[in-house]
């Protein structure tokens, strides 16, 4: 063996550990956001949290669905913001919307964007998650939280994710949430808790 065989050989070798290590990092990453959520959505327990830190635990959960897709998500929301709830009950959210997004708002090949703002107004945690997909018709929107209410009924989609989001923020964190969009504007949601 030559000796530039044999330095291209340490160099290709040390290349490929080092994709190793990253991507094992990765698997770590993505099973402790995993574990994290699965806790939370199994526990009732009220405790406080990090909303930055639960936010981004859900986005890393959904990173595989995400890759496929050319949708950027963005958080907007102080690293130092705790609140006190279920953590649970906010992962099921953001899953909810996240995943309506991917499925309703986007086509597979559409470049797009979801914003998510919290902030704190006197002791009333705003949400806002907005994204820049198809949107939804006037007609429509009022019925978004109705029982059993799908565009997507050939697809297997049961209507029923809005509906149960809408009695988790009302009932479980005696909130508010509201919803605007139009046609090929995206859609916008504000909850406040």
């Amino acid at each position: 063996m030559k000796q530039k065989d044999f330095e291209d050989y340490l160099n290709n070798s040390e290349d490929l550990g080092n994709a190793i290590y990253t991507n094992l990092q990765r698997i770590i990453e993505l099973l402790q956001s995993f574990k994290q959520i699965a806790v939370d959505q199994s526990s009732h327990n009220i405790y406080e949290f990090s909303l930055y830190e639960k936010i981004n635990h859900v986005i890393t959960s959904l990173r595989s669905r995400l890759k496929r897709t050319k949708i950027k998500v963005e958080v907007d929301c102080n690293k130092a913001l705790m609140i006190k709830t279920n953590p649970g009950i906010l992962s099921q959210i953001f899953t909810n919307f996240i995943s309506n997004s991917l499925m309703h708002g986007f086509d597979l090949d559409d470049e797009g964007r979801i914003d998510i703002k919290a902030f704190k107004v006197d002791d009333k945690l705003h949400i806002i998650y907005k994204d820049n997909g198809k949107g939804i018709a006037e007609d429509i929107l009022p019925k978004i939280f109705d029982k059993f209410f799908t565009t997507k009924r050939t697809s297997g989609e049961s209507g029923l994710g809005m509906h149960i989001i809408q009695n988790i923020i009302q009932k479980k964190l005696n909130g508010t949430i509201t919803a605007k969009s139009k046609l090929n504007e995206g859609i916008e949601f504000e909850i406040i808790f």
